[in-house]
């Protein structure tokens, strides 16, 4: 009885840390339509600013933003401080937020654990945005 107690314990546990490893492996996630529920740009060029886009805009971010490539964890929280951001909220109150840091943008989400993820990604239009947000 304790070796078969032992055994579903274990198996329990690789089950649980295979999910973990493979939530961080994946973790560009792809947006759909129907889970959104806003899309704001902001600014610190003169001071913060923050605005709602066009629902035609915020169609193109979702698209950029789902086309993403060159996915790169930042485990360390690398960058600098951002001078322009893209707020994306869906359905479950999650917030995605797409910073102007670097040559390429960050990327800061929360995983399914409500661990906070960042990494790095690359998209030429969301990168031309930023940079026009923050007024390069």
């Amino acid at each position: 009885m304790l070796v078969r107690f032992g055994v579903v314990v274990t198996i329990l546990l690789i089950i649980i840390f295979g999910l973990n490893a493979l939530e961080d492996k994946n973790v560009h996630r792809i947006i759909n339509a129907g889970q959104l529920k806003s899309v704001k740009v902001w600014s610190d060029v003169s001071g913060y600013e923050e605005k709602t886009v066009s629902a035609e805009m915020a169609e193109d971010i979702i698209f950029w933003f789902n086309n993403a490539k060159d996915v790169r964890m930042n485990e360390d929280l690398a960058g600098v401080t951002p001078k322009s951001g893209i707020i994306i909220k869906v359905e479950n109150e999650e917030d995605i937020q797409i910073l102007r840091t670097g040559e390429d943008f960050e990327i800061n989400r929360t995983n399914m654990n409500g661990k906070r993820i960042s990494y790095w990604a690359k998209e030429k239009h969301l990168k031309e945005m930023l940079d026009q947000l923050a007024g390069e």
